[in-house]
C-alpha cells in the first residue's frame, strides 16, 4: 500500500473514534431530555386517541350530541360547572370502583 493510503486509513480510524466519542457525550448530554420527550410522546398519544374516540362516539351518535350540545347551551355557565363537577366525580368513582375490582 502506499504511504498517502496508510494515511487516509489512519486518519479515518481517527474520525471514527472522534465520533464515537461525540456521540457519547451527545448521548449524556441529551439524557434529561428523555423523561421529558417521553411524557410529551405519551400525553400526545393519549390525546391523539381521546379525540380520535371522541370523533367516533359523535359520528355514531349524532343526536345525542345534539342533545347535548344543546343541554349545555339551555344551562347557564354556573349551571355547566356544577355539572363538570359532578361528572368528575362520577368518573373518578368509576375508575376506582373499575381498579378495585380487576384486582379481585
Amino acid at each position: 500500500m502506499s504511504k498517502s493510503l496508510v494515511e487516509l486509513q489512519r486518519q479515518r480510524g481517527q474520525l471514527i473514534e472522534r465520533i464515537a466519542h461525540q456521540r457519547a457525550a451527545l448521548a449524556r448530554e441529551a439524557a434529561p431530555f428523555k423523561v421529558a420527550c417521553d411524557t410529551t410522546d405519551w400525553a400526545l398519544t393519549t390525546v391523539r386517541d381521546t379525540v380520535r374516540k371522541v370523533s367516533g362516539l359523535v359520528q355514531r351518535h349524532p343526536a345525542a350530541t345534539a342533545g347535548l350540545v344543546a343541554a349545555l347551551v339551555a344551562l347557564k355557565p354556573r349551571g355547566m360547572v356544577r355539572l363538570l363537577g359532578r361528572t368528575i366525580v362520577a368518573w373518578r368513582t368509576w375508575r376506582s370502583l373499575r381498579l378495585w375490582l380487576t384486582r379481585r
